[in-house]
């Protein structure tokens, strides 16, 4: 290895640090951006469990001292630099929505997206049969197309359970008839 690709190396891994702190002491500020952007709590969705994204972050930080430490090329080790900063971004991004799904007086905010109404194209419907034997329940909303020759996207939102799934649903239509 050069001069060169050590320099390289390291200013990666650096940089990966960096922004891996970043990330972290930035949660707090983003969950009350989040918070006033969505507006009062109408109903409390169950809140996953947020120990596996606090165990990716821990790994984080150790691939990026594996990459310094190993003997694996400066684009390998630039790379796993990478992929640490991307999944530290998904993971904080988890922690951040995780505790605050739910239903809100903007929008409905779950697996860690916020969707405002105005976006929404089609409600779900509550006459729906799913096996017990299931371990998660999707809802699946149709927003709105942002342009005229655009397919209109789906927003998924999961839940641990049928009787949540459909408390979730009828919320949403009673908001619908309200509005």
């Amino acid at each position: 290895m050069t001069k060169i690709e050590g320099y390289i190396r390291i200013g990666f891994a650096t940089v990966s640090f960096v922004y891996l702190v970043v990330q972290i002491c930035m949660i707090s500020l983003w969950r009350k951006k989040l918070a006033a952007k969505i507006g009062e709590l109408i109903y409390k969705t169950e809140t996953p469990k947020i120990s596996k994204a606090i165990t990716v972050l821990v790994t984080c930080f150790v691939l990026i001292v594996f990459s310094l430490l190993t003997r694996a090329t400066t684009f390998i080790c630039c790379l796993m630099c990478v992929v640490s900063c991307l999944a530290c971004y998904i993971n904080v991004r988890e922690i951040v929505f995780a505790k605050l799904n739910g239903i809100y007086t903007n929008g409905l905010l779950g697996s860690a997206k916020f969707i405002p109404f105005e976006k929404i194209e089609t409600y779900p419907d509550t006459s729906f049969k799913e096996p017990e034997k299931q371990n998660t329940v999707s809802l699946a909303i149709q927003l709105k197309s942002e342009k005229p020759n655009q397919k209109p996207g789906v927003f998924f939102m999961d839940f641990a359970s049928v009787s949540e799934y459909s408390k979730v649903v009828n919320t949403i239509k009673q908001l619908k008839q309200q509005k």
